[in-house]
């Protein structure tokens, strides 16, 4: 043979080859099974202390000794401050004031020898390791978020969630945003040291867990408003029709048509008619 000749047929090979992959009928396609599916709902969660006590002036005076600093811990009890009244009639007698609760000092809004009047504010005491988390929750949830409901607390400051429980939820709705607070607690107590007070951070939570079948929205084609999803049977493409449920993320609940085990093209080639031979990729 010619080196021509052999030459020719080398070249037709690959054509050939080439002109063969071509029609071959290229699909992508994964198994689905069932999997663990859930609603997912979140909120702007704000961590506060369960303990916030102010402290108001009992009379008219002038503060006298603070006996304390900002950030002092403090327990019940303790004297705090004391009042002197600035009415001879009184003597100048002195209030003192001691602590309601226990808990440190976040806020001394005087310093010794401020002029106050009875029900001003001096300070305010807060308890870092009793904490409590504020959402508010839509109308439109207040169904599935229940009392005892456990979920996830996220900050940005965090390398890790911190788990939550849900405490109460407000009967009431706000007029104004149309939502009812919630109030959640933080389930492992050595969790609190690393949460600060007055924080905005994102709480989270699973509610309808079951298990079922989830594709992504593109494996979804229409007949009309009819879903369907294209699966490889017998090396063959096969158009079934399926109800699908909810949206997430790109993908959607298939709620009847699957059984499991099933090859559902995510992506082809081209345009394939049902009952084609196709190759999975």
């Amino acid at each position: 043979m010619s080196k021509i000749a052999l030459l020719t047929m080398i070249i037709s090979t690959l054509m050939s080859i080439n002109i063969n992959a071509k029609n071959k009928n290229i699909v992508y396609a994964d198994k689905v099974e069932k999997i663990e599916l859930f609603d997912k709902f979140s909120y702007p969660a704000r961590v506060i202390s369960k303990i916030n006590s102010t402290m108001l002036s009992e009379s008219q005076g002038v503060i006298g000794k603070l006996n304390i600093k900002l950030g002092s811990v403090v327990n019940k009890g303790q004297v705090l401050v004391s009042v002197r009244h600035t009415d001879p009639a009184y003597n100048f007698r002195e209030v003192i004031l001691k602590a309601p609760v226990s808990g440190m000092i976040s806020n001394i809004v005087v310093t010794e020898g401020t002029l106050v009047a009875k029900g001003n504010k001096i300070l305010t005491i807060t308890d870092p390791n009793r904490l409590r988390v504020l959402v508010e929750i839509p109308a439109s949830d207040l169904k599935y978020i229940k009392t005892n409901n456990t979920g996830s607390l996220r900050m940005n400051y965090l390398d890790k969630d911190v788990g939550v429980v849900v405490s109460g939820v407000s009967p009431v709705l706000d007029p104004g945003t149309g939502t009812a607070t919630a109030i959640l607690y933080i389930v492992n107590p050595a969790d609190i040291a690393h949460v600060k007070i007055g924080t905005i951070g994102k709480a989270e939570f699973k509610s309808n867990q079951r298990f079922g079948f989830s594709v992504a929205e593109h494996s979804v084609v229409y007949e009309g408003r009819k879903p369907h999803l294209r699966i490889v049977e017998e090396n063959k493409l096969k158009r079934i029709p399926i109800t699908l449920g909810k949206k997430r993320s790109g993908n959607v609940e298939v709620l009847s048509g699957l059984k499991g085990g099933e090859s559902v093209i995510k992506r082809v080639n081209g345009y394939i008619a049902d009952g084609a031979e196709v190759v999975t990729q």
